[in-house]
């Protein structure tokens, strides 16, 4: 009998046969009497193959639900930012393999910020299983570029920095 034990994503459903050729009658444990059953829920099953002389056999397997979902996605549905700073999970599941913002297509884990609205990401896990989760950014403003340049670079003299930040005057103070 070809039916093993299986772990499906949350929210899909697997289709288990055990693949006999011949005249058998089944019963499954959920009752259903076909040869071929979706199962979507986690839980021990078992399926009575019987043959045409009245000879049986049970197989018991298991199906469990990956339950990767996005409760480590956004902290929020709504954030404030600065254009030109970033967003990303507040809290990255450590089983995901590949990133996908839907507005743009990156595959970044992080998606830089230049316009207010929604920024939906769509994460997969190493079992396939896909996640989605999405926040609304409002630009409050543009991050500051940090920058400056040094006048008398030399020894035993005081060294002058200049700001040359962008846009101007947006650091109030250098530590």
């Amino acid at each position: 009998i070809q039916i093993q034990d299986t772990t499906i994503c949350f929210g899909d459903s697997v289709l288990l046969s055990p693949n006999l050729t011949g005249t058998y009658s089944y019963l499954w444990s959920n009752g259903a009497s076909e040869p071929e059953v979706y199962f979507m829920n986690p839980g021990t099953y078992t399926l009575k193959i019987t043959d045409t002389n009245g000879c049986s056999i049970n197989k018991q397997f298991n199906i469990a639900v990956d339950v990767f979902d996005s409760s480590t996605f956004f902290s929020s549905d709504t954030i404030d930012l600065c254009s030109g700073n970033k967003i990303q999970l507040s809290n990255p599941d450590e089983n995901i393999v590949s990133y996908q913002w839907l507005h743009n297509n990156s595959t970044l884990p992080y998606q830089n910020v230049y316009s207010s609205g929604t920024y939906t990401l769509v994460t997969a896990n190493n079992r396939g299983c896909e996640s989605v989760d999405s926040v609304y950014v409002h630009v409050i403003g543009t991050a500051p570029t940090a920058n400056f340049s040094i006048n008398n670079f030399c020894e035993n003299q005081e060294i002058q920095f200049v700001d040359q930040s962008f846009p101007a005057d947006s650091i109030s103070s250098w530590k």
